[in-house]
């Protein structure tokens, strides 16, 4: 890993590299190797001290939010017109409209018109004719994402689907049914470790000071007074 990591700085200062040691007080890279080292190890046990106090409510926590069935779908996005400037009235209209299309989109679809056709003629998102794949719990639009899921496969929604994005009308092709939670429940730790983390970038030393309290660790630097 420290490896890893020096290759990406070489890379992204290919022709300061040298200023670059110099500036962070490196003298050579051997140094700046042993200081990443230090870091990972630092790191690990870290981690290693907070799963330890991950619980069984935090796993299912996470498997809730983030672990789904994965779907691919077509769908085909009519967006509202307003803009920032427009007045409420305006808005208002505009939504209506754009709910209005939707609605008479999937009238043709139900008399029999092809569904990448119109993706291609109407949608603002008609890139390989509205298709999406992996669309999950977690990185999609909640409303987008549960009426996408009820359908079956080969259906198509019947009324539009509102999201942030605009009105939506979605077909869902097929799906990959997400594992049960006691199949991943062993392989959930470090995620939700990594989640933990992510969440408070100061974790790793509010970890570490309790570790020393634990374990009656007494650090002294000559340098400081």
């Amino acid at each position: 890993q420290a490896d890893i990591q020096i290759k990406q700085y070489k890379i992204n200062y290919k022709n300061e590299w040298e200023q670059f040691l110099k500036y962070y007080g490196y003298s050579s890279e051997d140094d700046l190797k042993k200081d990443i080292i230090k870091q990972l190890k630092s790191e690990a046990v870290a981690k290693k001290y907070i799963k330890e106090g991950v619980t069984e409510d935090d796993l299912k926590k996470y498997y809730d939010e983030n672990i789904s069935t994965e779907l691919t779908v077509k769908h085909i996005l009519i967006k509202s017109t307003a803009t920032e400037n427009s007045t409420s009235d305006e808005k208002k209209a505009a939504e209506e409209a754009a709910y209005n299309k939707a609605s008479e989109l999937i009238k043709k679809l139900d008399e029999g018109a092809d569904f990448e056709t119109l993706a291609k003629e109407n949608s603002e998102d008609a890139s390989n004719g509205g298709l999406i794949t992996g669309v999950n719990k977690a990185g999609y639009d909640a409303d987008f994402y549960a009426a996408a899921l009820a359908l079956k496969d080969g259906e198509y929604t019947k009324t539009p689907v509102k999201s942030q994005f605009g009105y939506h009308i979605i077909y869902t092709v097929s799906r990959t049914e997400a594992e049960s939670y006691d199949t991943l429940k062993d392989s959930l730790y470090d995620k939700v470790v990594d989640q933990k983390i992510s969440n408070d970038s100061y974790l790793t030393y509010k970890t570490w000071d309790e570790i020393r309290k634990k374990y009656n660790l007494n650090i002294t630097d000559t340098s400081l007074k």
